[in-house]
């Protein structure tokens, strides 16, 4: 699960033009979509392997401070146990970019078939030196299916006392495993763990990219909300691709 590269750092996000996508601009915050709000039905929905000998179950139940009645079985501890792995789930969020600009399914399905606009945003600078912040760094979704959370690994991780913050397997299999059929997005994704909705961003406003049939009068509204220094493109037919080329003013 490859984390953004600090020398290329841009993703962006397809838009339709409306009055949610200029306060995005204006606020620099966004949605943080619970799983149940994404495309894809299979999404945020790992397979969960709880089943360990009993003493590791137990052990593992203890570890995550959770509780039963003292005559609570191993099997009602690993019910328990996955519970709240799915708990989890039900509380984070999970904000879709891509780390491309010109894909033409992208701009057709995301983008009001081109008469939308893609944001660009630049990750802030401090999130690729500080590590209590690694959570915040976006990165790459896998395409090879829903992934697996195994409780042997977790309880591994919990015995090697391991900082929470960072990314594991069991993050991975949770936000940033997806079918191949997606792999055409090019996602990354910034995760919001136990908590979804509208929040600030740890990145910036770096540019904004017409779709190539964006109607040329709303460019000056959508300028009003651009932070300062950000950088206008426009989507043109090359060749065999589309091309991403800046606006002389």
């Amino acid at each position: 699960m490859p984390q953004i590269d600090e020398s290329n750092p841009v993703l962006y996000k397809y838009r339709s033009l409306d009055i949610n996508t200029l306060e995005m601009l204006r606020s620099g915050k966004v949605w943080f979509s619970h799983r149940r709000q994404l495309n894809d039905p299979f999404d945020c929905t790992p397979n969960i392997d709880m089943y360990m000998d009993d003493q590791s179950t137990e052990k593992m139940f203890q570890m995550s401070g959770r509780q039963l009645p003292d005559d609570a079985t191993i099997e009602q501890m690993r019910a328990d146990l996955i519970e709240h792995l799915n708990q989890t789930l039900d509380k984070s969020g999970v904000f879709c970019v891509t780390s491309t600009n010109n894909n033409e399914l992208m701009w057709a399905h995301y983008a009001d078939n081109h008469y939308g606009l893609a944001i660009g945003y630049q990750p802030d600078s401090e999130l690729f030196h500080d590590k209590s912040l690694i959570r915040y760094l976006p990165c790459k979704v896998g395409y090879d299916g829903p992934g697996t959370i195994s409780g042997k690994n977790i309880l591994s991780r919990m015995e090697r006392q391991e900082p929470k913050g960072d990314i594991d397997d069991a993050t991975d299999a949770m936000f940033f495993s997806k079918n191949p059929i997606w792999n055409y997005e090019n996602e990354y994704r910034f995760i919001s763990p136990l908590s979804y909705g509208l929040k600030s961003l740890k990145a910036s406003v770096c540019s904004v990219i017409y779709g190539m049939r964006f109607d040329g009068t709303k460019r000056e509204l959508v300028k009003k909300f651009l932070p300062e220094g950000a950088v206008e493109y426009s989507v043109v037919m090359g060749d065999k691709e589309l091309q991403v080329v800046p606006i002389i003013r």
